[in-house]
């Protein structure tokens, strides 16, 4: 039975492997881990998460191993009642002390922002490895704490480990927040200048906190010595150059994204439109606009049209801005993505009225 369950399990064929399971008469945490893994490996994390708690309502006790990959789901779905019941079944069965479950607890609680639980936990660990201080630096760095985020990791420093390309990349994300420039080099500088040229995470951070510190020419010195280079490098280099004014260069480097065989994305051509915005280039921006789906396929963002209405707007081509706003094929999106689109059609009409006023006159 085992053998037949193991089969079914990993060639993904869950209505052969339940029909299997059932037949077994006394489960073990061996049949159901190896029942549960199928709905793992075909990506079911909802039933996952309900046959886990279904496994420890009648009796079996989940080990390590089998509690970390039911959190991994419960990061996939965001189910936080499920996330709070898991945490009590460890504390009833006494596991709340083991590093390995702990430290991918730290790892949920920083992926949903709840840096107090996740810091608690953190401190609980007896023994830290450099994943867990990594993932902490991480976690305060994207959830807007870059202060303790680099606290942390001049602690880490203080405890004589080894850095990482997670921890750098935290710690650089941090500095990038704060604006802190001569921090920013001085970690970059414990690093050794060959690996940071050819990691492209490393390499994408420090471009990017070059450029939120206002200093571009470094930051393109970086992008230049790379000695690899994908889709988000050179986006990152794309929007910073075409954010700070260097509009042309920006478009050189996505004519260099086109020669490498580097397919573009939404977020390379919302970078080029943002360029654009910024200094009218009114067909340059349309250009592009219209490449986006014409000519790579790609479906257009929300900011897309924000773009694109915000060029015409500036430009005084109100009637152009109006109708492209009522082609627009969105019938609903992010209250953000809404909300954005509101004020910038608000500013919009407004034009529009003082146009028309001014033509009374």
């Amino acid at each position: 039975m085992m053998s037949l369950l193991y089969v079914y399990s990993r060639s993904g064929r869950l209505s052969d492997e339940h029909k299997v399971f059932e037949e077994i008469r006394e489960r073990s945490i061996v049949s159901w881990t190896a029942f549960i893994t199928g709905y793992i490996t075909a990506g079911k994390h909802k039933k996952v998460i309900n046959l886990f708690k279904k496994m420890v309502e009648m009796g079996v006790r989940p080990d390590n191993y089998f509690i970390v990959r039911v959190l991994s789901d419960c990061v996939h779905v965001g189910d936080l009642d499920s996330e709070e019941w898991i945490n009590k079944v460890m504390e009833e069965m006494g596991m709340q002390k083991n590093s390995f479950v702990c430290a991918t607890f730290v790892k949920y609680y920083a992926k949903r922002g709840k840096m107090e639980k996740a810091h608690s936990v953190f401190d609980s660990l007896v023994e830290k490895d450099i994943v867990t201080w990594s993932t902490m630096i991480q976690g305060y760095a994207s959830n807007s704490l870059p202060e303790e985020g680099i606290e942390l990791f001049n602690q880490m420093l203080r405890e004589n480990l080894k850095l990482d390309q997670n921890s750098i990349v935290g710690f650089l994300s941090a500095c990038a927040m704060l604006s802190a420039l001569d921090l920013g080099e001085w970690g970059s500088s414990l690093i050794d200048r060959h690996e940071l040229f050819t990691n492209l995470a490393m390499g994408n951070a420090l471009i990017d906190m070059y450029s939120k510190c206002g200093a571009i020419a470094r930051g393109f010195e970086v992008f230049k010595e790379m000695k690899e280079r994908d889709i988000a490098i050179m986006n990152v280099a794309i929007t910073c150059l075409a954010k700070n004014g260097h509009v042309k260069l920006s478009f050189a480097v996505f004519g260099q994204t086109e020669k490498l065989g580097i397919s573009p994305d939404g977020c390379t051509f919302l970078g080029l439109l943002c360029g654009c915005v910024h200094t009218g280039l009114i067909e340059d921006g349309l250009c592009f606009f219209k490449a986006i789906s014409y000519v790579y396929g790609i479906k257009r963002m929300i900011e897309h049209y924000g773009c694109m209405v915000d060029i015409w707007g500036r430009a005084g081509l109100l009637d152009d801005a109006y109708r492209l706003i009522c082609d627009m094929p969105m019938k609903s999106c992010s209250f953000w993505g809404r909300a954005g689109l509101f004020f910038l059609v608000i500013s919009i009409l407004y034009r529009m009225c003082v146009f028309f006023w001014c033509m009374q006159l």
